[in-house]
């Protein structure tokens, strides 16, 4: 795949210092409708291939505590992520909403696995 750099420049130190974070990009196929269980790699950042109609995402794989995923739907369909329901427990989807919420074709989202709950965090949503 691909990777994506975020360069981070600290000033507060005496002398330059620059850190760089680098994400391995996968992507992730999945169907037009429901897709559940969705297998993650090892990596951080996905791209959506796939779709050509609705399709949502109840639950992801590779959870463990703290992991933060980053995810583009890069198909012109829009995203729905399903609160809590048809994926295996530990795989399943939570919302700040306490419903399903949506991304628009081309949006993002990134998540966080809650150890303590045992479930994906929707944490942030870009339409």
């Amino acid at each position: 795949g691909t990777t994506a750099v975020q360069t981070m420049t600290s000033t507060a130190l005496t002398t330059a210092t620059s850190v760089s974070t680098v994400y391995t990009s996968n992507t992730l196929t999945l169907a037009d409708g429901a897709n559940a269980n969705v297998t993650l790699t090892s990596g951080t950042f996905y791209r959506i291939a796939g779709p050509t109609m609705a399709f949502s995402i109840s639950g992801l794989t590779g959870g463990v505590d703290g992991r933060i995923v980053y995810i583009s739907n890069n198909v012109a369909q829009n995203l729905t992520w399903t609160f809590e329901a048809t994926s295996t427990a530990a795989n399943q989807i939570t919302t700040p909403t306490g419903a399903d919420m949506a991304t628009t074709a081309r949006g993002y989202s990134t998540l966080i696995y809650n150890g303590t709950t045992s479930k994906w965090e929707l944490f942030a949503l870009a339409v």
